[in-house]
């Protein structure tokens, strides 16, 4: 059980931090666009 409740908080972690980045580079994208 506690090596499950790990890897689900693992999981959760590079979540959290893959939408970050996701959010960081469209936020970068959508102000440098050469509109």
């Amino acid at each position: 059980m506690p090596v499950a409740a790990l890897t689900l908080k693992e999981d959760f972690s590079w979540s959290i931090e893959v939408a970050i980045w996701l959010t960081a580079i469209v936020t970068t994208a959508v102000v440098l666009w050469p509109w």
